[in-house]
């Protein structure tokens, strides 16, 4: 089988197990204490999935596991975490000390530990937080002394999952005085929960729940074949199991039952609320985008503390979000005690939440890691080059410098970079060759319009290859040497055909129609829809523009004689996936956009001095240049994963366009704001190039439909979606 195959004969397998173990409405749980969920202690639960071998997936067949990579591990506990499983028994294990110990663990301690890890039958905790030291790690004060034979351990942890269930605890610990860096000198060591000297007080959550505990260590001792890794090298040990800790699903799924529960059980407030419903939708979708980016990463051995430092902060912030979001549409405070499982829920959610943003690190201490990968230029997870994106890339570069731009926007028009991107059949990416294009795939025309949109290209490249020239090449026509422009199909109501085939009436905000050679509409006739092939000499032409500069004119028809091949009768799926293809050339024109101002304002602030030192240095400054970069990735990833979904017209590529657009039309504003802040006074002049680039966000954020419009449009597609079908819908667009 190849990978996809394989990954869906997985998945299948997992739903199909839980469809019997898991049944609902028992299911739903939010990762929460006191219900149902994957912070539930569950040990038989636990063993009944690793018997499927799901459980130590990537541990090595010779240590009891599968072999199988980390995005078949990403498959199995996405489904488990959609589905509210309990997880707790197995999870740090599985999850971190696994990979750890195949990482820095000596070959007694993998043949020890790894094969009850993969029987589902190892419990670990993890000894890291203490009160005194908090998200500062490095000012832990457990130390291990050396005494025969291995260490004496004292001190105390806090806010520890799991102890009281669990049989052991990776503990950071320092084991040589310091020295400078306080990095240095710290170790793991694996201690057993019930020696002597180890005491457990419960901590209980805000609505009586008992998950964390106080571990009182007193003199415990601890062998020398239990210190993982060499002594002295913890701080390196624990960053490496934090990325594990931080870049998973969990991060942003555990409120996916909540949020199931609302639809398939409550139906309260359906009607009126499905831009809601849709942009909470389309969040997941976007963020699961991510997530398995980040996945790809860790199995290919490339991931950064960047990237993950922004899962688990768009994660954890939208989980949050979402339970807000959700007490707004239901509006009503929620009953603990409810008999309703989602008010039950909802009011767990909402006592609980403020916990998301803060197990794992907090919210501040992750930007503040991000901010370091930004500043260090690496580790960003946008979608990478392939040899045509470099080849656009430096033709896009050459171009449209600051001084391209401006004229260009003054004229109207950018002339070199047309000839050059004609002289080169770009204009026709992704139009077949029977058409007179440059035949390639929807991903290579997505791929160059997005880079438009990074350099601000100043010509209808969105219009002409991925829009124009694909219609005409549907409705069995020739493309012209030149550009090609059309309406939105929002503005084309007013435009009918009369007697004799005469074209009448107007399109409203048509792009660059003054300077197309031919432009498009679309009208209804007693036969069905048609594509209706216009030439702008024959129109009255009014004028006029976006925020951008770009030409956005006004073209009026009176009576204009049409040949038979300037109107085609069109397959209603056409015009469908014209609207669809429209939203995502605006979304893609806006990961552009986005990642252009993430770069520029990373070399702003790397290179500005303020008080004596740069710019990226102040907290206030990193913390809000880490939301920037991390909606520029969110967008570009969820833009290009809908241009490859789009080929199949139906409700999964409809789904995942609006999800992209919503998700585009959202970080461009944030971006935009986040960007002028940063650079104060100087974005705000028209010498420097960020206004190039935030007014086009301001733009292309409404056209093609708003934001508003893609989200209702999601919304409608899942409350019209079988319960059962949903998550399958934000996966794989299966439904």
């Amino acid at each position: 089988m190849t990978a996809q195959e394989d990954e869906r004969t997985l998945r299948a397998e997992v739903r199909a197990f839980l469809a019997e173990e898991l049944p609902r409405p028992q299911r739903y749980g939010t990762g929460l204490v006191g219900g149902p969920g994957y912070m539930d202690f569950a040990p038989e639960f636990s063993r009944k999935l690793a018997a499927k071998g799901w459980v130590g997936m990537a541990i090595p067949p010779e240590y009891g596991g599968q072999g199988r990579g980390n995005l078949d591990r990403f498959v199995v506990i996405e489904e488990l975490l959609a589905a509210g499983a309990p997880l707790l028994a197995h999870w740090v294990a599985d999850r971190q000390t696994a990979p750890m110990l195949l990482a820095f663990g000596t070959e007694d301690q993998r043949r020890r530990f790894l094969p009850v890890i993969a029987a589902g039958e190892c419990y670990m905790a993890l000894g890291f937080s203490e009160s005194e030291a908090g998200s500062d790690l490095a000012a832990v004060r457990c130390r291990a002394t050396k005494v025969d034979g291995g260490w004496q351990l004292s001190g105390t942890k806090m806010w520890t999952s799991g102890a009281h269930t669990n049989d052991w605890i990776a503990v950071l610990c320092r084991t040589a005085e310091l020295d400078g860096d306080r990095h240095q000198g710290l170790s793991l060591l694996i201690a057993d929960l019930h020696a002597p000297g180890v005491t457990i007080r419960p901590i209980y959550f805000p609505d009586g729940g008992h998950r964390i505990n106080e571990v009182f260590l007193d003199d415990v001792f601890v062998p020398d074949d239990l210190v993982l890794g060499e002594p002295g090298s913890g701080w390196d040990l624990m960053n490496s199991e934090l990325s594990h800790e931080r870049a998973g699903p969990e991060r942003f799924l555990a409120v996916w039952p909540l949020f199931e529960a609302y639809l398939s059980q409550s139906r309260k407030n359906l009607a009126g609320n499905e831009s809601r419903i849709g942009g909470i939708g389309s969040r997941f979708w976007a963020l699961r985008q991510l997530a398995l980016a980040v996945a790809r990463g860790i199995e290919q051995e490339q991931v950064s503390p960047l990237s993950v430092s922004i899962l688990k902060d768009l994660g954890t912030t939208f989980q949050q979000e979402t339970v807000a979001e959700l007490q707004v549409i239901v509006e009503q405070d929620p009953d603990p005690a409810s008999g309703d499982v989602f008010d039950a829920l909802l009011a767990r959610a909402l006592v609980m939440g403020p916990s998301w943003t803060i197990t794992g690190g907090t919210t501040e201490v992750l930007r503040s890691v991000a901010a370091r990968g930004l500043r260090s230029g690496s580790g960003r997870v946008a979608p990478g080059h392939g040899s045509f994106e470099e080849t656009v890339e430096r033709l896009f570069s050459e171009l449209s410098g600051p001084e391209n731009r401006e004229q260009a926007e003054q004229s109207g028009w950018a002339p070199e970079a047309w000839d050059a991107v004609s002289a080169a059949g770009f204009q026709w990416v992704g139009v077949s060759e029977s058409a007179g294009g440059s035949g390639g795939e929807l991903a290579d025309a997505a791929s160059l319009v997005r880079l438009a949109g990074r350099h601000a290209v100043g010509l209808p490249l969105a219009e002409t290859t991925m829009l124009g020239g694909w219609l005409l090449d549907k409705a069995g026509l020739r493309v012209p040497a030149g550009p090609v422009t059309l309406a939105p199909t929002s503005s084309t109501d007013d435009l009918g055909i009369g007697p004799g085939n005469t074209v009448t009436g107007r399109l409203e905000r048509v792009p660059w129609a003054a300077r197309a050679e031919l432009v498009i509409g679309t009208v209804s006739t007693s036969d069905g829809p048609a594509v209706v092939v216009l030439d702008p000499r024959t129109a009255t032409i009014r004028p006029g523009g976006n925020v951008a500069g770009e030409p956005r004119e006004t073209l009026v028809f009176e009576q204009v004689a049409l040949s038979g091949d300037q109107i085609v009768l069109v397959d209603p799926d056409v015009l469908a996936e014209l609207e669809l293809r429209g939203g995502l050339s605006r979304a893609l024109l806006i990961a552009g956009a986005l990642e252009a101002v993430c770069d520029l304002t990373v070399a702003y602030v790397n290179q500005r001095e303020q008080f004596g030192r740069e710019l990226i240095r102040f907290q206030a400054v990193s913390q809000r240049l880490v939301q920037l970069a991390a909606e520029a990735e969110l967008t570009s990833l969820a833009a290009v994963a809908a241009a490859r979904r789009l080929g199949e017209v139906g409700t999964a590529a409809a789904f995942e366009v609006a999800a992209a657009k919503t998700t585009a039309a959202r970080a461009a504003s944030v971006v935009a704001a986040h960007a002028h802040q940063i650079h104060a006074a100087m974005g705000m002049t028209r010498e420097y190039p960020l206004h190039h680039f935030t007014r086009r966000l301001w733009s292309w954020r409404q056209e093609w439909g708003t934001g508003e419009h893609w989200a209702r449009r999601a919304g409608e597609i899942m409350t019209a979606t079988p319960v059962d079908r949903l998550y399958p819908l934000i996966t794989t667009g299966s439904i």
